[in-house]
């Protein structure tokens, strides 16, 4: 781990704190930058002894009797709304009853040009409302999407590519990435604004923020949006050792703040 200590949110946070929150139930419903995230979330604890999270991959409720970070796999990549019935299942099968705290996030490969961001918003919105009204007595957060680069790790016969790609009227790698971060800030802006900030683990901004407190944004495809900070991925979408702990170290910081 490459991250200086004295850049880790975590390290504000006091065992008290961890305490608490080794002692809470949560569930989070995700696909592989969520496994990223919680291998983040591992680096971290090795390096600070006062976290004691009971990580586990499961949805077993026998699992779920004593204080646990429990987490899986949720619905189908790129196909966004059985994410959102995944999760709903996963409530309404016996985790609703067992956790304090849940929720489930989008992947970036859920957001292309295509993508109409109003009606999945619309979507989630709708159950999630629903979920809220069913178990009052469970805390659910709203994670924002990730994004992407844009371009910025491509090899040089992949630009060549795009070169062609855009000479012949098709949509290249870039711009594929480009059409997808913009859906993505749209939607999480829909989300940001529905939700109460106290709510929201916005993911998006953690993985656009520059070690500076600056936000790496574009303006690529005619709309200011924000995009991935190159260091903290391996290939443009998933979290590199630094990305992971750069993130993880925010989430379990934003987690702190919502017990």
């Amino acid at each position: 781990m490459n991250t200086p200590d004295n850049k880790l949110l975590s390290k504000s946070v006091s065992e008290l704190e961890w305490k608490k929150l080794s002692t809470k139930k949560i569930y989070f419903g995700h696909m592989s930058v969520g496994y990223n995230i919680i291998e983040g979330m591992k680096d971290i604890m090795k390096s600070n002894p006062a976290i004691k999270l009971n990580l586990q991959e499961t949805t077993d409720l026998n699992n779920l009797n004593n204080g646990v970070f429990a987490h899986s796999r949720n619905g189908e990549n790129m196909k966004p709304k059985t994410k959102v019935d995944a999760f709903v299942k996963a409530m309404d099968d016996g985790l609703a009853k067992q956790v304090n705290i849940a929720f489930f996030k989008f992947c970036y490969v859920d957001f292309n040009k295509d993508t109409d961001v109003r009606e999945l918003f619309e979507y989630y919105k709708t159950t999630m409302s629903s979920l809220s009204k069913r178990y009052p007595q469970v805390t659910f957060i709203h994670a924002t999407t990730p994004i992407t680069t844009e371009g910025e790790l491509l090899n040089i016969k992949t630009r060549i590519k795009d070169i062609i790609k855009t000479m012949l009227g098709r949509e290249s790698t870039k711009q594929h990435f480009v059409a997808g971060n913009i859906k993505r800030h749209e939607f999480n802006t829909l989300l940001r604004k529905e939700f109460a900030s106290t709510s929201i683990i916005d993911i998006e901004r953690m993985e656009s923020a520059k070690a500076d407190g600056t936000s790496y944004s574009s303006k690529n495809g005619g709309t200011l949006h924000n995009s991935m900070v190159p260091a903290y991925t391996y290939d443009g979408g998933h979290l590199n050792e630094n990305g992971r702990v750069w993130v993880a170290d925010k989430v379990l910081k934003r987690l702190t703040e919502l017990q």
